[in-house]
């Protein structure tokens, strides 16, 4: 492709198809280089010259199957006869048409952008749509989508080609919502990526100017990319006044150039209001072209994060009282919505200082916004993880406490059956003492019947017989045994006392009686045979 600045050194003829063929020269050079007449494929030509024929297919996406809305038949004829092969329609715009394309050489599904039929006559129109896929060509970044050809069709109107995203939009995913605080984490680790790439187009130079969730594309398997860079605008060099962050100066992107920036021209001018009224900034609303810079592009943000926390654009209503309200900054019903809507304080903070009608309030680029996100993340990963530890650590403590429980319990069912035992024990024991003292009292009485019979008789036979005594006397010690065993009661114990002390002076005085009898016999009859042999001399 020729410099776009070779346009301006061509001799060019006054009225609007010398300005049409000047706006072409400057994209694509001069007519002999633009692409006419069939294109054949690399792959025949390698076959044709070598007879080497390859074709590598992959396996489709899961979401492969990308809806197309319709044939399209003016836009397929335009690039019919070129390298692509058109599949159908997916969308168009004021500016252009967007095709479901197939390149049979590399086997890989594009999107085709061709401008619409009705600008195939407007310089200004081609020059702002080649200038779209010169800066979109320029922004080499995974959030931004890669162009990867840009060319003429057969009636010379311009296309090209770009990565075909098969996925779905911000908007769509955020009106399927059940509620804003659902997958708000998700939300915003997109909203993060969309700074980022907003990001790097600011340190290229570069603004969107129409930033809004219809305008990012998630797919299937997490990428997130900014399209539609038809109103985008080349700053002047120096653009932003702040690298991105962690960037030396030394790395720092070039500036992107267009036909537009080379020729000097600017088909935007001051008055015009470009861009969706909803996510405008106040100074876009009341079209002050060129006062727009990247704080622009950070009002819009601020207003995708509104929306994400609160489920609604900062403005809502019909479009005239929409940029009536963004053109003064009127937005106290979207600060009251944020405040309302249960967001996590510093992302509201962060959400109004962007929707700051104030320029000096707001992030100076996309890369203060970008660190700002990145750091709350951050945060809440932290957070997260420190609430995992404590939920872990109250986790074993639970785990502690119902094993200490369980222990406990154990030892409370041990001790409890202990104790049963030990009452079970004493209730027996007790049980076997009282049958003890009942059987103690039961003998003590009969050996006190005893006793007194013994007694009795002792009293009735002549003194010198002192066997009924020694009987009763018996029957009163093995009393006295039982007494001490301590297997009756304290007053049969005194009784039993009593009563042996009683016997036993009795019998002592009946000793000294059969003494005294016995010494009266020797002295009558010395050689009584009556005496006891023991007291014969």
């Amino acid at each position: 492709m020729n410099d776009p600045a070779d346009a301006d050194r061509m001799p060019v003829a006054d009225g609007p198809d010398a300005r049409f063929d000047a706006a072409l020269r400057a994209a694509f050079g001069p007519p002999s280089t633009a692409a006419g007449g069939a294109w054949g494929g690399v792959l025949e030509a390698v076959r044709d010259s070598t007879g080497v024929t390859s074709r590598v297919l992959l396996r489709d996406e899961p979401d492969a199957a990308l809806p197309v809305i319709g044939p399209g038949e003016e836009a397929l004829d335009c690039v019919g006869q070129g390298r692509y092969q058109v599949l159908g329609e997916i969308a168009r715009g004021g500016m252009g048409i967007v095709l479901k394309g197939r390149d049979p050489d590399l086997g890989r599904d594009v999107a085709l952008k061709v401008l619409h039929p009705g600008h195939s006559r407007n310089p200004a129109m081609i020059q702002r749509f080649i200038a779209e896929a010169q800066i979109a060509g320029q922004l080499q970044h995974p959030g931004i989508l890669p162009v990867y050809e840009l060319g003429l069709d057969a009636d010379l109107r311009p296309y090209f080609a770009m990565r075909l995203v098969k996925g779905r939009t911000l908007a769509a995913l955020l009106e399927e919502r059940p509620a804003p605080p659902h997958d708000l984490g998700r939300f915003l680790a997109i909203f993060e990526q969309v700074c980022q790439a907003v990001a790097y187009a600011h340190a290229r130079g570069v603004i969107h100017r129409d930033l809004k969730p219809s305008n990012i594309m998630v797919g299937a398997f997490g990428e997130v990319q900014v399209v539609d860079w038809g109103l985008s605008k080349v700053l002047r060099q120096g653009g932003a006044k702040e690298g991105v962050p962690g960037q030396t100066p030394e790395a720092a992107e070039p500036q992107v150039t267009t036909v537009r920036t080379a020729g000097g021209s600017s088909p935007s001018h001051s008055g015009a209001i470009i861009g969706t009224p909803s996510y405008m900034s106040p100074e876009q609303a009341r079209g002050e072209v060129d006062r727009l810079d990247e704080q622009a592009d950070v009002f819009a943000l601020g207003a995708i994060l509104c929306e994400i926390l609160t489920g609604q654009p900062p403005y809502v209503g019909d479009r005239s009282r929409i940029l009536e309200d963004a053109a003064v900054g009127l937005l106290d019903e979207a600060r009251a919505c944020l405040d309302a809507s249960g967001a996590d304080g510093e992302l509201i903070r962060l959400a109004k200082r962007c929707l700051n009608a104030s320029r000096a309030v707001r992030p100076r680029h996309s890369g203060v916004l970008a660190r700002e996100v990145s750091a709350f993340l951050a945060s809440v990963g932290d957070r997260a993880r420190a609430a995992e530890v404590a939920a872990a650590e109250a986790r074993a403590a639970a785990a502690a406490e119902r094993k200490a429980r369980r222990r406990t319990t154990v030892l409370a069912s041990a001790l409890g059956a202990a104790i049963l035992a030990a009452v079970t024990f004493a209730i027996i024991a007790e049980h076997v003492r009282r049958a003890r003292a009942e059987q103690a009292v039961a003998e003590v009485a009969a050996l006190f019947r005893k006793a007194d019979w013994f007694r009795d008789q002792s009293r009735r036979i002549p003194p010198d017989q002192l066997g009924p005594w020694e009987g009763a006397l018996v029957q009163v010690r093995r009393t006295a045994e039982i007494v001490g065993a301590g297997a009756i009661d304290e007053d049969s114990r005194k009784d039993i006392v009593r009563l042996l002390d009683e016997l036993r002076r009795e019998e002592q005085r009946v000793r000294v009686r059969s003494r005294q009898y016995r010494a009266s016999l020797r002295e009558r009859a010395p050689d009584s045979p009556y005496l006891p042999r023991q007291h014969q001399e």
